[in-house]
Parts: C-alpha cells; structure tokens; sequence
C-alpha cells in the first residue's frame, strides 16, 4: 500500500502545483488503527508556505482517491509574512484503507 499511497499523493500535490517535502510511514497506531486493522496511517509534509486554494485543492483530490484515503489531522497556522491566500501547512496525516 506504501507505494501506491506515495504515488497518489505525490501525484495529486503535482496537479496542485505543491512540493511534497517528507513522507513518513513508520507511524506509531493511533485509536484509528486500533479500531480498524484495515486502515494505516502515514505522515506527509508539504513544502510551506502554500496557497490555500491549491492545498483544499490537494486535499480534495485525497479524499476523493481510490484506494480510499482520508485525512486524519492536519497542522494550518498563518505564515509571517502578510498575505491573503498562503497558509502555513504542517505535518498531515492520512489514514489509508487496505485490505
């Protein structure tokens, strides 16, 4: 499932115009996992700061994709610098289906 989770997301941060900057998926199991063996979760990190728009963007495409992930959590804080349409993103971790 690794790589194929790998591909998807790197994939869909591309069609956004974002830069996968980590992915993690030595995860410790959270209550998601304990409750469902079938779903693992991984870790990602985009390069910051990015557009709001292109990340709801990215975000969309996950939830949408087949083999069925899901974002679990995700970090968001205002960037320094003053503007509109950028965010801060850190660390986000998805939880993915598998059988």
């Amino acid at each position: 499932y690794q790589s194929q989770a790998l591909k998807d997301v790197q994939k869909y941060a591309s069609a956004a115009g974002l830069t996968v900057s980590n992915t993690n998926f030595d995860t410790p199991a959270d209550t998601t996992e304990s409750a469902n063996p079938l779903t693992k979760t991984f870790i990602i990190t985009l390069q910051s700061p990015v557009s709001y728009n292109k990340l709801i963007q990215f975000l969309d495409a996950i939830e949408g994709n087949l083999p069925k992930m899901q974002i679990a959590s995700i970090d968001l804080s205002r960037p320094t610098a003053n503007s509109a349409d950028q965010v801060t993103a850190g660390e986000i971790k998805i939880a993915i289906s598998t059988r």
